[in-house]
């Protein structure tokens, strides 16, 4: 991963998937997959999060926003992966929920479209097990921050008072929690 080619490590673990029958669009498919292979319920688990990881690495990736690949891999390649899984799945959780902040200020930059950041924040969330409601706070709280006037930015969709208001009145509703509104 030192090259940063997240599209290869995508179809390296698509082909693990495949090579294990699963995932496959035709029932034939599977038929030729070695029965050997079929047993590889492990390694088939594996790829199936490597492909999920690399499908967002690309993504984030593309919208510029800095991350690190190992921290999501030491959650689950840790020794203390076999002892504790919730722990490591938790770490992989509370990495992931630190880069929702950064995704929608980048993403934001390209969609100037509030539904479509959010929507991709919230499939993110959903990827790594991150409480949604995470989502909707960093939204509203993108929404509600200084938009910033520069040639890179093409327009930021904060200018769009209207759209914005609308946007965070209808987030707000979806903030269960009162007090965590002014988080």
């Amino acid at each position: 991963i030192s090259k940063r080619d997240y599209k290869r490590v995508q179809i390296l673990s698509n082909i693990g998937i495949v090579s294990c029958g699963g995932i496959s669009s035709k029932a034939s498919a599977t038929a030729l997959v070695p029965e050997s292979w079929k047993k590889q319920v492990r390694f088939a688990e594996q790829c199936i999060k490597l492909s999920t990881r690399a499908r967002w690495w690309i993504i984030l990736q593309r919208f510029q926003v800095y991350f690190d690949p190992r921290k999501f891999e030491q959650s689950s390649n840790s020794e203390s992966s076999s002892v504790d899984p919730i722990a490591n799945a938790n770490k992989e959780a509370k990495y992931a929920a630190s880069l929702i902040g950064p995704l929608i200020a980048q993403s934001s930059k390209e969609f100037q479209n509030a539904v479509l950041v959010r929507k991709l924040a919230l499939s993110f969330a959903s990827a790594f097990t991150v409480n949604k409601q995470l989502v909707w706070q960093k939204h509203v709280s993108f929404l509600l921050s200084c938009p910033v006037r520069n040639d890179q930015c093409h327009g930021d969709l904060r200018f769009k008072l209207q759209d914005c208001e609308s946007i965070v009145r209808y987030s707000l509703k979806r903030i269960s929690d009162p007090m965590k509104r002014t988080a």
